[in-house]
């Protein structure tokens, strides 16, 4: 087929002629999407997983502190038996410095 020219064509075969470009192009941006990326070398690897590790380091150093202070705030937390113990100590000595107070003043 020899090239066409916009003298020879009618308009139809023009029309087609746009068509089968608007086609051909579609289907190398589909090849590009489909395709396209970075070739995956082992510069480009080793580059990638070693900001990968040190995300990951950094994802780690976080929960780990995380851990730590949850550890501290469980630590520091009372049980049910130490609660009603400290309450009940300090529910005596209420008691106590008052019975003192009714005491002193008579």
């Amino acid at each position: 087929m020899k090239p066409a020219t916009a003298r020879g064509l009618t308009q139809d075969e023009l029309e087609e002629l746009e068509r089968q470009k608007r086609k051909e192009e579609e289907d190398r941006e589909l090849e590009k999407l489909l395709l396209g990326g970075t070739a995956v070398t082992r510069e480009n690897f080793l580059e990638w997983k070693a900001k990968f590790d040190e995300e990951l380091a950094q994802k780690r150093d976080t929960v780990m502190k995380q851990k730590e202070k949850d550890a501290e705030h469980d630590a520091m937390k009372l049980t049910g038996r130490e609660y009603f113990d400290m309450k009940a100590a300090e529910g005596e000595a209420a008691l106590l410095e008052s019975f003192h107070q009714l005491t002193a003043d008579e």
